[in-house]
């Protein structure tokens, strides 16, 4: 082996850095400690991450809201996903074919296990097929545990998400469709909030998640489902659905077998003891006004089990005299408003 072999060879085993490929057509970027962002401007006033390169293991990942040109000119960041070939616009995407679409991850496939957490800001309203996909052969995937989609996103493409590694996830009102393989292989996936706008669940879009999770639906009308949504190797949930609305559950998405549907009652919620403040969800009533906080939606039900207000993170509501259940992921409580 010649010297320059050596040196070659040596550079590549001592190197802590992981290499992307040249990032080409985007028009500002941002470089943060362990990792940069490039954005790609879509009109005069808005910008699409379109791609995302990590240096360092554990990265803590924030995307902002806007970015600026060399000009100081801002851009609302209102998009997340990449097109195979830039040169293009993007215009009238497929959000149901991941196919069409690549990662912003590059040509780096294992840079998501690196992601300690991920923080998409309120300004997105789009996330594009196979934005944070991974990859089953090499076992990689979005590293955080977590992930709070913003309340403004109004479309989560296919294969999104694909083999993430996070235990919980909410999806926003405004959502109405789960498209294929949205959260396909996310084998740690243990709580779903799905908001009550969703009309239709697509084919393998909670293909092989966590055994024994809880999955809860806001939607009193059961949203249209596709035959292959809920594919198993084996695994088991728990759908959790408003009150009075089980027996159409059942009836509807009878052919997950898979499958067992419990009614939200009052007093109880995903099977916790109402009564003990937790410590993920601070909850504070000053007359009529209710405050709370968490790191997850929050849900806000009637005694009677109606669901009255949601929100994601923070929500301050004014609400009528009564007795309500605030619950946020699996956390519950119960407040007097007087």
């Amino acid at each position: 082996m010649n010297r320059l072999s050596l040196m070659v060879l040596a550079l590549t085993m001592s190197s802590p850095t992981l290499l992307a490929g040249v990032v080409e057509n985007y028009n500002f970027k941002e470089n943060h400690t362990g990792y940069t962002l490039y954005f790609k401007q879509i009109n005069d006033n808005e910008a699409r991450l379109m791609q995302l390169n990590i240096d360092n293991n554990d990265t803590e990942i924030v995307i902002p809201s806007v970015v600026k040109d060399t000009y100081g000119y801002e851009f609302k960041v209102t998009a997340i996903g990449q097109l195979y070939d830039e040169k293009y616009n993007d215009k009238n995407i497929d959000f149901n074919d991941a196919n069409l679409y690549p990662s912003i991850f590059g040509d780096v496939s294992d840079c998501p296990n690196y992601i300690k957490s991920l923080t998409i800001p309120e300004s997105v309203k789009t996330i594009w097929p196979s934005a944070f996909s991974g990859s089953l052969k090499n076992g990689y995937g979005l590293g955080c545990k977590s992930l709070t989609i913003p309340s403004n996103v109004t479309e989560i493409g296919a294969g999104a998400f694909k083999y993430a590694k996070f235990e919980q996830v909410a999806i926003p009102d405004a959502v109405k469709n789960i498209y294929k393989e949205t959260f396909d292989h996310c084998v740690n996936l243990k709580s779903i909030n799905l908001g009550n706008g969703v009309e239709k669940i697509w084919d393998d879009a909670f293909r092989d998640i966590a055994n024994n999770a809880e999955i809860h639906i806001d939607a009193v009308t059961p949203p249209q489902i596709s035959k292959y949504a809920f594919s198993s190797n084996g695994y088991k949930a728990k759908v959790f659905v408003p009150y009075g609305t089980s027996e159409d559950y059942r009836s509807k998405w009878s052919v997950f077998s898979n499958l067992e549907f419990v009614e939200m009652e009052p007093g109880q919620t995903s099977g916790v003891t109402v009564g003990k403040a937790p410590a993920e969800l601070h909850v504070e009533c000053n007359h009529r006004n209710l405050y709370a906080t968490a790191a997850s939606v929050i849900r806000i039900y009637s005694i009677s089990g109606t669901l009255v207000h949601s929100g994601s993170g923070v929500v301050n509501v004014s609400l009528p005299a009564g007795v309500y259940l605030v619950k946020s992921g699996t956390d519950v409580m119960k407040i007097l408003v007087q």
